[in-house]
Formats: structure tokens, sequence, C-alpha cells
């Protein structure tokens, strides 16, 4: 375990090519400023990508705005049409997972900000929160942060696009099986069929009881 964010990026300039290391956040040189440039890009952008252990956090949503019916004349004032309720979203959210109903809904803006649109009341959200806390951080994490940074590196460093693809596809394979792991956890039926339950080689979507938010990969670094 790298237990501290320098630890990170060094083990990421490893994986890049680098000759150089970093010793501190503040160091000077263009390590350190690749490193302070992508880091957290990066961080969050795999954050986003499984719902690892230590970004796991529930929120009660903070109502916006009503419609009285799905029927009701539609003014900017209501959510979205469709919609009856918009919800604040938690200020650390980086990726929704699902309701604690289940229950579908989206995401938009509502008077300029990011909300939540559903029909469902009083809403309770699952989602991934930052976690900049990297001895919080299982291994797995980890290793896929360090591929990932090493990806967005690489070309800069040393040119190399074979090396900075292949520490893409390591993050990538960490991701998947972050992913797998926490499709195997139940066997729920899906209204939607995320990426992460195709894994377990499903080719059909199955009986619409429940709606998940999709996951993403991890794309930084793909030149």
């Amino acid at each position: 375990m790298a237990e501290s964010v320098i630890g990170i990026w060094n083990l990421a300039l490893l994986a890049a090519g680098g000759r150089g290391s970093v010793s501190s956040e503040t160091d000077k040189g263009r390590e350190p400023d690749l490193c302070r440039l992508w880091y957290p890009l990066v961080r969050d952008s795999i954050l986003k990508a499984a719902s690892w252990p230590c970004s796991r956090a529930y929120s009660r949503l903070g109502l916006l705005s009503t419609r009285s019916s799905a029927e009701a004349l539609w003014t900017p004032a209501d959510p979205s049409p469709t919609w009856l309720y918009a919800y604040a979203q938690p200020t650390d959210m980086l990726a929704p997972r699902y309701l604690t109903t289940y229950a579908r809904f989206d995401r938009a803006k509502f008077n300029g900000s990011p909300c939540i649109m559903t029909n469902e009341a009083q809403a309770i959200l699952h989602y991934s929160a930052r976690e900049d806390d990297v001895t919080n951080w299982d291994t797995g994490l980890e290793n896929a942060v360090i591929h990932g940074l090493a990806s967005a590196m690489t070309m800069p460093l040393t040119g190399k696009r074979t090396l900075a693809r292949d520490n893409r596809e390591a993050a990538n394979e960490t991701i998947l099986l972050a992913q797998t792991e926490i499709a195997n956890e139940s066997d729920d039926h899906f209204e939607a069929l995320p990426s992460w339950v195709q894994a377990r080689g499903y080719d059909q979507l199955p009986v619409a009881t429940k709606f998940f938010w999709p996951y993403t990969s991890f794309a930084i670094g793909s030149s």
C-alpha cells in the first residue's frame, strides 16, 4: 500500500517510465507538475467508475421543487417534464448509484444547479462520494489510480503510446473486477443493465424491477 498521495504519485511515475520522483506535493519540476495536473482528475474519474467501499455514502435528498401531478401543466419552476420531484445533489457526490427504493431517476439542472429528478417522495440516494484520504482506500482502488495516473502521464513523459495504453487497460481491468464483485453481491434483477452487470455474462435485459445508475470506464490518457 502506498499510504500517501506522494507514494501514489511515485508509483505512477515509475509505471509511466519516468526517471524522476516526488518528495512533496509542492515540489517543482516536470514530474510533480504532471502529478498535480492529472491526479485529481484521475482520482475522481476512478472513484466514479465503481462503488468502492471507502466512497459509499447515503443521503436523504433535499427537496427543491414538486409538481402536483404528472398531468399538471408544466412550468419552468417545476421539475423536468415527466418527473414530480427535483432534489439537490449531495455536495460531495461524484456519481449516483441508486435510490434506496430502486425507483428510476435522472440527473439534470434546476435553477442552474445539478439535481436529481425522480417520482419518488422523500428520496434517499446511495452514491459515491469523493474520498481524499488514501489511507481509507482498498488495494484495488489504489492500483487503479496508480495505473490511471500513469496512463495520463506516460505520453508527456516518454511519448510511449503502448505503455500509456497498457496502463489504461490495467486501470480498467481493476475497475472491471471491482464492478463484477459488486454485481455478484446479490442476485437482484435490474431495470437498466449497467456495464458492470454485463461483466457477469448477461447479454439480455432482465426483468424490470430495479434501477441502477450505469457505471463508466476510465478513459483519461487515451491518446
